[in-house]
């Protein structure tokens, strides 16, 4: 796993999901961001375009 989870560029959002390293698989990783977000109902990136799933605040 690399030391930058997420690109800066891309988003500025990444209170929670760095709590959230190390994860191994990115299957795990969406599925985390998907039960945290289900509930603040936030909009998220697909694995596809982004290698890492992110939430908007």
């Amino acid at each position: 796993l690399r030391s930058r989870p997420i690109t800066e560029r891309r988003t500025r959002h990444v209170s929670y999901f760095t709590a959230l390293q190390p994860i191994v698989s990115r299957r795990t990783r969406w599925r985390i961001l998907v039960e945290e977000s289900t509930e603040k109902r936030k909009e998220l990136f697909s694995l596809r375009k982004a290698r890492y799933v992110v939430c908007e605040e």
